[in-house]
């Protein structure tokens, strides 16, 4: 049975944001566990609602039909998420008279089948999502987290990155918004203090290296290990 042994949650406004438009969350039940991040548009008048909704719709339907989608083609897995997604930031349009747009944010997470070990990762946007192993990391689909694309665009599912893969080559999972990610590398190259506390999960490191910088986009981050729990 696999699970997420230990998991590190950071977020911080920018300096020169009103308020944080980046939504984190974690939900898991017996067979799932679903982490998310999104970030709202900060040019929209309710990107935050509309981060808050994303990461809610995934959570919800990974949760209850996670099942499905480990069998799902990845067009038919975009299309569901995203159409629940719209919908439901719809019904918020309405109740709050706002144009649907206003609720554009980008959208990443991943959902752990815990029997198999299996992971589906899901990125739209220029979020990243990285792979950790004692070797380093690798960043799934590095070149999409440079596309702007967002929630209610009609076209987010052609922008959408979908990944299926097992638990047996990496330790850990790194969700970063733009605003973090954008921190760890210099001229495209990896911090080497950063690499070095990625190669040893060292989650104390990462926070205090991410805290320490002036950040001037909002800045947020999921740090995850995994641990194979053999059942007696």
């Amino acid at each position: 049975m696999w699970k997420i042994n230990q998991i590190m949650t950071y977020t911080k406004k920018g300096n020169r944001r009103s308020r944080n438009q980046d939504v984190i969350t974690h939900g898991q039940n017996d067979e799932y566990e679903v982490i998310a991040l999104a970030d709202g548009v900060s040019s929209c008048k309710k990107g935050k609602e509309g981060a808050e909704i994303a990461c809610k719709t995934v959570s919800d339907i990974f949760l209850n039909c996670g099942r499905l989608f480990f069998n799902y083609s990845r067009k038919k897995t975009a299309n569901i998420v995203l159409d629940e997604i719209k919908r439901n930031i719809s019904i918020a349009a309405k109740h709050d008279n706002e144009p649907s747009d206003s609720y554009s944010s980008t959208i990443c997470f991943v959902c752990l089948e815990k029997r198999t070990g299996k992971i589906i990762s899901f990125q739209l946007g220029d979020s990243h999502i990285f792979l950790l192993s004692k070797d380093g990391c690798d960043a799934i689909n590095a070149k999409g987290a440079y596309e702007l694309c967002f929630t209610t665009y009609p076209d987010a599912d052609e922008y959408t990155f979908i990944d299926i893969f097992h638990t047996d080559n990496i330790q850990g999972l790194l969700l970063c918004s733009d605003g973090a990610w954008k921190l760890l590398y210099n001229k495209n190259i990896l911090n080497p203090e950063i690499l070095h506390a990625i190669k040893h999960l060292n989650f104390e490191i990462f926070e205090a290296f991410l805290k320490n910088k002036n950040n001037t986009d909002d800045c947020s981050y999921i740090l995850l290990n995994l641990e194979n729990e053999k059942i007696a």
